[in-house]
């Protein structure tokens, strides 16, 4: 019963995007790492331009990158002692994908009342990814990936995670746009022994997608809307929404804006800017929580692609 509660106290302070039930385990799988997508609101079913492993592993499979590698940092300044950081790779080889990537969150140091000792906790999680995305076509195409995670609180725990989703792609008469579905977060519990007891992953599905709209050569409006449900353990349920919009100048500057709405009060807005040049790319969002929802994250993104 103390470690449960010890949890449920890591992910409040931990997620940029709180978790609200006691009995869900792992903030780290709920932690988005890619800037872009932060700033549109947190869609994960856009065409990404990076970060494919934890975005839209399909993207790869429809551009002209055959390698790409990405890392990404986030700041708290409401939090003390918060490390978090991610780097993935991506290769595409004619209609197929391969990834590889690594996460890491650290803190913030706290005492717990729930603890039986007054030393301080230093919690931190990580986890080895691997992914495979298919073309099947020039319109649809697939993917799955798996985690392996560990957990140090007090003890430590290890689990398993999977992955699944499916995208479908086309072109309209000034732009073109994507749709994707999702499951993720499946695996046994985060068992830290008899005493201390198990706890569920939180399991989700979602949808969404992206439209491009063309303006002429020079100019580019992307608008996204997704959702994902987290359905177990049930008594941790919590519905997530977002709608975002990006311009996008010359291929080379982009100016986004987001909002996310979750139910108990995981609300928030967000806002970022991007460029890229020479198959570099650099992406910076903020995200500020609304009503009770104190979070204030920075995230920035780096990637490189030939």
């Amino acid at each position: 019963m103390k470690l449960k509660k010890i949890i449920f106290s890591l992910a409040f302070l931990a997620a940029p995007i709180w978790v609200a039930a006691q009995s869900s385990a792992l903030p780290i799988l709920q932690m988005n790492s890619d800037a872009r997508s932060v700033a549109m609101g947190g869609n994960y079913y856009g065409q990404s331009r990076g970060n494919y492993l934890y975005t839209n592993p399909t993207s790869l499979l429809y551009n002209n990158q055959k390698f790409q590698v990405s890392l990404s940092g986030m700041m708290r300044p409401d939090l003390d002692k918060f490390y978090y950081g991610q780097f993935n790779a991506a290769y595409r080889l004619g209609r197929h994908g391969l990834y590889a990537g690594f996460r890491y969150w650290g803190g913030p140091e706290f005492k717990s009342e729930f603890a039986s000792s007054k030393k301080a906790i230093l919690p931190n999680e990580w986890s080895v990814d691997a992914g495979y995305a298919f073309k099947i076509n020039n319109h649809f195409s697939a993917s799955v990936s798996g985690s392996f995670l560990q957990s140090t609180i007090k003890s430590s725990a290890t689990t398993f995670a999977f992955n699944a989703s499916a995208f479908y792609r086309n072109d309209f008469g000034m732009g073109s746009y994507v749709v994707g579905i999702s499951g993720g977060n499946f695996g046994p519990e985060l068992d830290f022994g008899k005493k201390a007891g198990s706890f569920p992953l939180p399991a989700y599905a979602g949808g969404g997608g992206e439209c491009q709209f063309l303006f002429g050569s020079e100019h580019r409006v992307n608008t996204s809307l997704s959702a994902r449900y987290f359905f177990f353990p049930t008594d941790s349920q919590m519905l997530l929404a977002d709608a975002g919009a990006e311009y996008t100048y010359k291929d080379i500057l982009s100016a986004r804006i987001g909002y996310g709405f979750g139910s108990k009060e995981n609300s928030h807005i967000a806002m970022g800017i991007g460029t890229s040049f020479a198959g570099v790319t650099l992406d910076a969002s903020y995200q500020m929580g609304l009503g009770n929802n104190p979070v204030k994250a920075a995230l920035l993104t780096l990637g490189f692609g030939l």
